[in-house]
């Protein structure tokens, strides 16, 4: 009798360690569920012409030795660049108003905006030399802009400012905080 008692006392508290057991541990394979990892397209080039056309007429080109494109991002990043605006007034054939140079340009997703940067230099013929770290051309309003400091030399002297702004249709530049004149 002894026996059967030990037998049904074991029994008993085996089976309700089991459940505890299973009821506390999950059984089978554990499911990680992870989102699936978005599509990158990246364009890597190499001799690269790109420009903007307003019509007929071209309004900037801009030519690279190597570009990267980033269709998620839409934006260009392109290195050793040569840079041409043409001034395009409705009615008048184009004519280049600033050709230059920088280390690298960018292309946003707004059309026709360009940043220039690193060692950005821009001639308008003889008339002017724009040197800044970095340059913004905004096709719609047709403008060149520094945010940074800005060094312009025109026949006139030599002006260095904060920043600047020029505005190609009005041939017009303006300085925010004017450093220095020569």
């Amino acid at each position: 009798m002894k026996r059967l008692l030990f037998f049904v006392a074991f029994m008993t508290l085996g089976t309700a360690a089991l459940i505890e057991l299973m009821v506390r541990v999950p059984v089978g394979p554990t499911r990680v569920t992870r989102p699936a990892p978005q599509a990158t397209n990246v364009l890597n080039m190499s001799g690269v012409t790109v420009h903007q056309l307003v019509g007929e007429q071209t309004r900037w080109q801009l030519e690279a030795g190597k570009a990267t494109y980033n269709e998620n991002t839409n934006i260009g990043q392109l290195e050793g660049v040569r840079f041409q605006v043409f001034d395009t007034q409705p009615g008048q054939p184009a004519r280049e108003a600033f050709s230059g140079h920088s280390g690298e340009a960018e292309l946003s997703a707004e059309p026709g905006d360009v940043v220039l940067q690193g060692s950005v230099v821009l001639s308008k013929g003889s008339e002017m030399e724009i040197r800044s770290e970095r340059i913004e051309y905004d096709a719609t309003t047709q403008t060149v802009s520094s945010p940074g400091p800005v060094t312009v030399r025109t026949p006139q002297g030599v002006q260095e400012g904060a920043a600047m702004r020029y505005s190609i249709p009005d041939d017009r530049i303006e300085f925010t905080s004017p450093l220095f004149y020569q």
